[in-house]
């Protein structure tokens, strides 16, 4: 944890940022920015807490006028009637991010995942159907089963159109859609890759971080960046 004093140096009229008891001059300030105007306690995950020193100081983040307020990278913090403004990033804050957006990006990709499963699982299943036709025409060629010859004779031959008709339609098919699912694969994962991604750095969290997994982190795993939802 630091205890980071912010105020106006007295002799030269600037900013000065006490930390643990070592003072830094910055630019120019206005007069409104009072010598001990505030405080910034920041914790090491890079949380901190802004805290106004002084009733007759005045010290806004987002515009409005705070005595002890969270801040983070992304707030814009002012000093003074002047609206001094005080750039954060000497701070080392945490940005914080908004993540609701990714639950529905996630849940639309694991039901995309989920029914390409289940149409590979069919299309396996029709191929074990056809090698059933197969089969059964196989053995009934063998066996009489007690029926008439005309019988077996007729029933061979619809086996084995079925097998025929079936195997036929799944080459097809295959031939026709591989090409087209195979693309349409492609761009969705590419699409997912582009889209679940931290909106602080940019970088993809992939299949290894689903939605719940991030809410219960609660920050980016790569930038630190803390989530809001």
């Amino acid at each position: 944890m630091q205890e980071i004093l912010i105020g106006r140096d007295g002799g030269t009229q600037t900013l000065k940022v006490t930390v643990n008891g070592k003072s830094t001059t910055l630019g120019a300030v206005p007069m409104s920015v009072s010598r001990e105007h505030c405080k910034v306690v920041r914790q090491d995950d890079g949380t901190a807490v802004i805290t106004n020193l002084n009733s007759r100081n005045v010290t806004y983040v987002n515009g409005q006028a705070v005595v002890s307020h969270e801040v983070t990278a992304d707030d814009v913090v002012e000093l003074g009637g002047d609206r001094y403004r005080l750039d954060l990033s000497m701070l080392k804050l945490a940005r914080k991010v908004d993540v609701s957006h990714l639950q529905k990006i996630w849940e639309d990709y694991t039901s995309w995942e989920e029914h390409t499963r289940i149409s590979n699982i069919r299309s396996t299943a029709l191929k074990s159907v056809t090698g059933l036709f197969s089969m059964a025409a196989l053995i009934i060629t063998f066996g009489d089963f007690g029926m008439e010859v005309e019988t077996m004779r007729t029933l061979r031959l619809v086996l084995y159109t079925l097998a025929g008709v079936s195997i036929i339609w799944t080459s097809l098919n295959m031939f026709v859609t591989a090409p087209r699912r195979v693309r349409k694969a492609r761009e969705r994962e590419e699409r997912f890759v582009d889209e679940y991604v931290c909106p602080a750095c940019k970088r993809p969290f992939g299949k290894s971080y689903r939605y719940e997994k991030l809410l219960q982190l609660g920050e980016c795993p790569m930038c630190k960046a803390k989530f809001r939802y």
